[in-house]
């Protein structure tokens, strides 16, 4: 490792939210919208910060999503892919939420990636109104 690993990073991605913009969760998504209903991906970033440890977060052109920690090493991945990050600043990513059971059966809630394939089919149309809390 060089000295050098440790440099702040600069922001890969081209699109920002305001900072009052919600965060949501994978499940509040589900309920409101289903399983196949595709958002936006406009950025990740690792929030270093979490009461748990490092915790991936996903964003929107509208809000924020707590991707489940077993995403943290795909999500570190993605954002050190060069291809990936443009094609999310081109708007050529998105996202949908699935819901499985885990080893003890309980219902949880993931992210599935998705390529789009024409920016233009990436708008929602979401409002403060249409959000789950």
């Amino acid at each position: 490792m060089s000295i050098t690993d440790y440099n702040r990073k600069a922001q890969i991605f081209t699109k920002e939210l305001p900072p009052e913009a919600p965060y949501i969760k994978p499940v509040d998504l589900f309920d409101k919208y289903g399983a196949d209903k595709i958002f936006p991906l406009c950025g990740m970033y690792i929030n270093t910060k979490g009461r748990y440890g490092d915790q991936p977060v996903i964003y929107t052109d509208k809000f924020y999503v707590n991707a489940p920690s077993h995403m943290l090493k795909r999500c570190q991945d993605l954002m050190e892919d060069a291809k990936v990050v443009s094609d999310i600043n081109n708007g050529r990513c998105g996202f949908k939420i699935y819901a499985y059971k885990d080893q003890s059966g309980k219902k949880r809630h993931s992210i599935e990636f998705v390529n789009l394939a024409d920016p233009e089919d990436n708008s929602i149309n979401v409002t403060a109104d249409d959000l789950p809390f």
